[in-house]
């Protein structure tokens, strides 16, 4: 069975799941940036993440299920860190785990077109994986600027 459904997926993909991740990605990133002067990075990043994490989980098919998130404090603030397997990291990180949270990103992504502009509005920290010195100072500034109840994420795979 799975053999015959293995095709029908890939043309899913192609014509329902891109465009879904296409056109919501466009919107939420959209809504973030407006939302950044009306209501503060931290409630943009936390809602527009979580809703676009949702959605896009939902048109993949896919499930989640988060075991231990009685454990979390939302008034503190943590240092996540994740194995970053595939991009449902991404989905699962922003749309389950239900904290507000900074992505420590290599600067390179600061060039993708819209992706980049709103994770810069959004607060998230960019580094330079070249450069150890300033991506320490970048780390530090960041800790700084981190408050009750906001994390920090990192990938530490790769550099």
């Amino acid at each position: 069975m799975k053999r015959l459904l293995r095709p029908l997926y890939g043309i899913y993909q192609w014509l329902i799941l891109a465009p879904v991740l296409l056109v919501s990605t466009l919107f939420f990133g959209t809504l973030a940036i407006v939302m950044v002067p009306l209501a503060g990075p931290r409630f943009a990043r936390y809602y527009s993440g979580l809703i676009w994490a949702r959605v896009v989980a939902w048109a993949t098919p896919v499930r989640v299920r988060v075991v231990g998130r009685e454990h979390i404090d939302p008034d503190q603030s943590y240092v996540i860190v994740s194995n970053h397997l595939s991009h449902y990291d991404v989905l699962t990180l922003y749309g389950w785990l239900e904290i507000d949270f900074k992505w420590v990103m290599k600067k390179e992504l600061k060039k993708l077109p819209m992706i980049g502009y709103a994770c810069h509005k959004l607060d998230h920290i960019f580094i330079d994986r070249a450069n150890r010195a300033a991506a320490i100072a970048s780390l530090n500034e960041a800790r700084q600027n981190l408050s009750a109840g906001t994390s920090i994420l990192f990938f530490p795979e790769g550099t």
